[in-house]
């Protein structure tokens, strides 16, 4: 009587989150269709054209950066400059963060939400190749390897300060930079950061409470033309991953005043980086089936909350309920490393199993 308790409720559960699955919006903290801090200033014969003005203003410098959020690079031409008359019916809302005014000026910052929906039907209506799933946060850990000696906490590490200098990122893969304190100091040192040392990193990722860290390490020997930048991502809910950029520096340009533009050039492949391993193109929906085993309700409704936070994951159909759970067809967008990229971010683990699928809260790993 208990086991058919327990799949009954479940079965419940199960047609609710169907029924319901496709509606439910996605919270605040996963949206990537919300941007905050639109910086605008105007000045006009009155104080409300004024305002009116950067009203205006500020929906097409939130267009401009949600486009510069989802769609890689090499994918956005004529699309940050589309007229006002299509950006508005995208805008779901908008909010007033701070304001100051004159006779004449207006400024203040904006906050606005696009609709979903309607900015990837014209992302698709365009062919243009888009990413909407937001990384967890990692923390950076810039290395200057120069002539040999590699540095990190210290004062005198002008790669490090380039990036502290940096605005907080934007884009979908957010960052932090440590304090380079005491504490640090004693989680990692600079060698052990060049090497990618895991509990190193780990430990240090854990002190500012990201999950995961990316070292980038900026070689430079004196009198060279180039400066060798290697990126490695650690421990992060995604596939580890390391690649390099050779950035020439500019005719006449010292070094020191070149890291600013360096550290943005760097900041920049992290986020295209991050998009190409979760980018969704054409729009296709493809299924996927997968076993799903629990051990009762509580985890079942925390599965479910976590799928319905996923953005390419588009509906969820039960197929078949038994003792240890589900069988679940997944409809996505995307491929399927993708799709494991996208529900590791929500603490989902999409493994391989026995030739299928088995979808289980992250922290089930070990358990039968």
């Amino acid at each position: 009587m208990v086991l058919r308790a327990f799949v009954l409720a479940l079965a419940s559960l199960a047609i609710s989150a169907t029924a319901a699955f496709a509606q439910a919006p996605a919270p605040a903290l996963s949206d990537a269709f919300a941007l905050r801090g639109i910086e605008v200033d105007r000045t006009a014969p009155t104080a409300a054209q004024a305002r009116e003005q950067a009203i205006a203003e500020g929906q097409r410098l939130a267009w401009r950066r949600l486009v510069e959020r989802l769609v890689p690079i090499a994918a956005r031409s004529g699309l940050e400059a589309i007229p006002a008359a299509e950006i508005v019916p995208l805008i779901d809302s908008f909010g007033v963060e701070t304001e100051r005014g004159s006779g004449t000026r207006w400024l203040g910052s904006l906050a606005y939400r696009f609709k979903a929906e309607g900015v990837r039907r014209l992302f698709r209506s365009r062919n243009v190749p888009f990413a909407e799933t937001l990384a967890r946060p990692v923390v950076i850990v810039p290395v200057l390897v120069r002539d040999g000696q590699a540095a990190l906490w210290e004062d005198d590490n002008a790669w490090r300060l380039a990036w502290a200098n940096l605005p907080p990122s934007a884009g979908l893969q957010p960052w932090s930079v440590p304090k380079a304190d005491l504490d640090d100091a004693g989680l990692i040192g600079a060698e052990q950061a060049a090497a990618a040392d895991r509990a190193g990193l780990r430990a240090l990722s854990a002190h500012y409470r990201t999950q995961g860290a990316i070292v980038v390490l900026a070689d430079y020997a004196a009198g060279g033309t180039a400066v060798q930048i290697r990126v490695a991502r650690v421990g992060a809910p995604a596939p580890d991953a390391d690649w390099q950029l050779d950035v020439p520096l500019n005719a006449g340009e010292a070094v020191d005043d070149a890291w600013p533009r360096l550290a943005r050039l760097a900041a920049d492949a992290i986020e295209e980086r991050w998009k190409a391993e979760v980018l969704v193109e054409g729009g296709e929906i493809t299924s996927l089936r997968a076993t799903v085993p629990v051990s009762d309700i509580a985890e079942w409704v925390t599965l479910r909350r976590r799928l319905g936070e996923v953005a390419t994951v588009k509906r969820m159909e039960v197929l078949v309920l038994g003792r240890g759970g589900a069988i679940v067809e997944l409809r996505h967008e995307g491929g399927e490393e993708a799709l494991r990229t996208a529900l590791a971010q929500r603490d989902l683990s999409l493994l391989a199993d026995e030739g299928g699928w088995r979808l289980q809260l992250a922290e089930r790993a070990g358990r039968p």
